[in-house]
């Protein structure tokens, strides 16, 4: 397989050949998305502290605790409050913890199992993206948006950039919880949202753990391999302009992108990425997504490490890759995040606990 846009391949030309050289083109590469996708993660300092606003010691067949909270963040701009439906398993020790972005403010809701998850020992913190920044709304002067201030550029941030900030800021309060392994967090995100916990791991390294559900175009599946039936980054740009930056709208074709998605896959090593796709989900294109996990292996493999497993050609259905640091699964079914693909994740996360 040919990657018409190298991985290794620095902008001055040169090969990568050490670490001290990937961590030259790892912050190229994030400038490159930053610049042509994404947007730059705003600059401002925001404070952030966890209020819960409700104890339910019962939950889960009593199993749990959950606490309905609030992310209380301050700027320099002004104030605003983001909920959030935390479960935590009852029981002593540190547990687990994966940040969900999730599409609906309901504590029990059909994209996470939470008691299921909770007897696999993991924390489980859900988050509307609405309640970060209206999905529909491109006003940056609502939402947390109206705390930041968005930089006069066609590089300014977009709605993943802002979702991804405040993934980012949600975890400086709950990485500090005397119930939170802070060694062993995922950020977790299905379509839009898994394009946005990409860009979030990407940009964070205290995230242990990426897990990316039928994010797609611009997110986990390649641009410059198309499959019959995906989404082209036409049709992306003209729905949701509002999801990337300004500069993102000069780009008419896929050739056209200085970058290609498994350069943000690879920003995420050495640590664990693993994504998942439906054989019914043609518009996220499943095989670019094995693809975009292949040409994403060589930022591991300069850490000594493996990238993806086995095995090397598209899975298949119902099955997922052995081993390595980047897991890839391919179910049967349509675009959703659902139990076959929590249980994946889990057993992923598991396997690859830090001790």
């Amino acid at each position: 397989m040919i990657f018409t846009k190298e991985l290794m391949k620095m902008q001055n030309g040169q090969t990568v050949k050490s670490l001290a050289d990937w961590e030259i083109r790892r912050a190229e590469i994030l400038d490159i998305l930053a610049k042509n996708a994404y947007g730059y993660l705003p600059s401002d300092e925001v404070k952030t502290e966890m209020e819960i606003k409700e104890t339910i010691k019962k939950c889960c067949s009593g199993h749990a605790v959950l606490y309905n909270v609030s992310f209380n963040m301050t700027s320099a701009n002004g104030s605003y409050s983001i909920p959030g439906h935390f479960f935590i398993p009852k029981g002593e020790g540190k547990h687990p913890l994966i940040i969900l972005l999730n599409f609906r403010p309901d504590t029990y809701d059909m994209y996470y199992p939470a008691e299921e998850i909770v007897d696999n020992g993991f924390a489980i913190l859900s988050v509307c993206h609405d309640d970060i920044q209206i999905d529909e709304q491109p006003d940056f002067r609502q939402g947390l948006g109206s705390i930041l201030t968005p930089p006069d550029s066609p590089y300014r941030y977009g709605q993943i950039s802002i979702w991804a900030f405040a993934a980012s800021r949600i975890m400086d309060c709950v990485r500090n919880m005397e119930e939170i392994d802070a060694e062993n967090v995922a950020i977790a995100g299905h379509s839009r949202l898994g394009k946005t916990a990409l860009w979030c791991g990407a940009n964070d390294t205290r995230f242990r753990f990426i897990f990316s559900n039928g994010a797609g175009c611009m997110g986990d599946a390649l641009n410059q391999i198309k499959h019959k039936g995906s989404e082209p980054i036409s049709s992306i740009k003209r729905v949701f302009p509002y999801w990337f930056c300004p500069n993102f709208q000069s780009f008419e074709k896929e050739e056209e992108l200085p970058y290609d998605q498994h350069w943000l896959m690879a920003c995420i090593a050495p640590r664990f990425v693993c994504t998942g796709s439906a054989q019914e989900d043609w518009w996220a294109d499943p095989e670019s997504q094995h693809l975009t996990c292949l040409g994403a292996s060589p930022a591991w493999q300069l850490y000594g490490l493996e990238g993806y497993g086995e095995p090397k050609e598209m899975l298949e259905l119902n099955t997922w890759s052995v081993g390595g640091h980047i897991g890839f699964h391919y179910r049967d079914g349509i675009h959703f995040l659902g139990r076959p693909d929590w249980l994946h994740y889990m057993d992923f996360m598991k396997s690859n606990l830090k001790k």
